[in-house]
């Protein structure tokens, strides 16, 4: 299964947005807000994004995302 998530991740405050998909997530007191209206994707490619929350939370997006059940994974992130 191959699942592609943007990486379209706003740190600040959570947004909502009437008719969009919206996710918000919040990782040690900071809030990030995902939703498929976002148009400005972060930059992947450097090492500072590689280690990030922002990066994290594209993974964990991507796996809620999915129809797996919980259960043990191989990840894969490239």
């Amino acid at each position: 299964m191959t699942k592609i998530t943007e990486t379209s991740f706003l740190a600040g405050n959570w947004k909502f947005a009437f008719g969009q998909n919206t996710y918000n997530y919040e990782i040690d007191g900071k809030r990030y807000s995902f939703n498929d209206g976002i148009n400005n994707a972060s930059e992947t490619t450097t090492v500072n994004y590689q280690y990030s929350d922002e990066n994290l939370l594209s993974v964990h997006h991507a796996l809620l995302n999915t129809d797996l059940t919980p259960c043990e994974i191989e990840l894969y992130v490239t």
